[in-house]
């Protein structure tokens, strides 16, 4: 996992890679936390990787309501793999794109 941040905008962008599963959900959750307190606009990239499961998609929704409460940015970048749509469609959850940068800004300034 590795942040980088741009000072100047406050951004930062998380790269998650390898299994984002139950079995490192608490380092994963420990990097979203540690990051959002770093920065005003946070996304995640996770092209880099394998495997999920639904423990990741909850610490995503559990990271995107702890940003609206702290009026900060939140969103998934663009360039997903495929495992994470189809994840997200089994769990019956809304459409990947959600998650995605422009569609969740909107559903924060709605």
């Amino acid at each position: 996992m590795n942040l980088t941040i741009d000072e100047t905008e406050k951004k930062g962008i998380l790269a998650l890679d390898g299994s984002l599963t139950i079995i490192r959900a608490t380092e994963i959750k420990n990097s979203l936390i540690d990051a959002m307190k770093k920065v005003q606009s946070l996304e995640v990239d996770i092209s880099g990787a394998e495997d999920f499961d639904l423990s990741f998609l909850q610490l995503l929704y559990s990271a995107h309501k702890t940003s609206l409460g702290v009026k900060k940015n939140f969103s998934i970048s663009a360039g997903y793999p495929e495992v994470f749509e189809l994840l997200i469609k089994d769990a019956g959850l809304p459409q990947p794109e959600f998650f995605l940068k422009d569609e969740l800004l909107r559903s924060i300034n709605a």
